[in-house]
């Protein structure tokens, strides 16, 4: 457990494999019982609220260019990047200064976004976006301010509450997840996606604690959850 929680972005199974003496899939498995301990009740967030997806998992791979003048009969890249693409998704909400929540969500759709962020807001938070459509749902119960990343409008001045509007707190979490999927896990399924995205939520949100708090934290969290190996992997050891 100290291994884990004192690295700073986590610790890959093949690692943590090598570092404790033991097999691959009970590493695998220990790590996936650590996480489940990091799981903590969603807080209500107010005040000033940042809103955005973000992909999870690698990007993907560049393929690389044809020699010949026209690719019209090539078959379209099978995971784009941008909205559209097969990774899997991530609603992250984020208050300025505070904590972030993080849910995976199946699509952009306003009802998902919706269903994801039930609870999660406070009546009186002011909430920051960019200019997808699904988020205009939000300016029916919460003040509600965007920008325009598409006219590449990424940060402005509302003249009306004299807020600045950004999401570059969500970004920043969103960095900080890529950089442990792709520097340490290399490669998440959806099927665990939950546990990894309450890893980096537990990390961004106690960044300020002691090793020793964190630990403790987790400890209580912990308390009656059992996860076997059977429930991960749908096989008995």
């Amino acid at each position: 457990m100290y291994l884990i929680v004192s690295s700073s972005k986590g610790i890959s199974a093949v690692k943590l494999g090598e570092m404790l003496g033991i097999s691959y899939p009970s590493a695998w498995h220990l790590g996936h019982r650590v996480r489940a301990m990091m799981a903590e009740a969603n807080p209500i967030l107010s005040g000033v609220v940042e809103i955005d997806e973000m992909y999870a998992g690698a990007p993907p791979r560049k393929r690389a260019k044809s020699s010949r003048d026209h690719d019209d009969d090539d078959a379209p890249p099978a995971n784009r990047k941008g909205r559209g693409t097969k990774r899997p998704l991530v609603l992250v909400a984020a208050k300025r200064g505070g904590d972030v929540v993080a849910k995976v969500i199946p699509t952009h759709g306003k009802e998902a976004i919706a269903s994801a962020l039930e609870g999660v807001l406070d009546d009186t938070a002011t909430v920051l976006t960019d200019g997808l459509p699904a988020y205009k749902r939000i300016g029916k119960m919460q003040v509600h301010l965007a920008v325009n990343h598409s006219a590449r409008e990424y940060a402005r001045t509302d003249e009306a509450t004299g807020h600045r509007v950004h999401v570059n707190r969500v970004e920043s979490f969103d960095g900080f997840m890529r950089r442990a999927v792709t520097g340490v896990f290399h490669s998440i399924s959806v099927k665990h996606l939950g546990r990894y995205t309450g890893e980096a939520t537990f990390r961004w949100n106690r960044e300020t604690d002691s090793c020793l708090d964190r630990m403790t934290r987790m400890i209580r969290n912990g308390e009656g959850r059992l996860l076997p190996y059977a429930f991960l992997t749908g096989k008995t050891v």
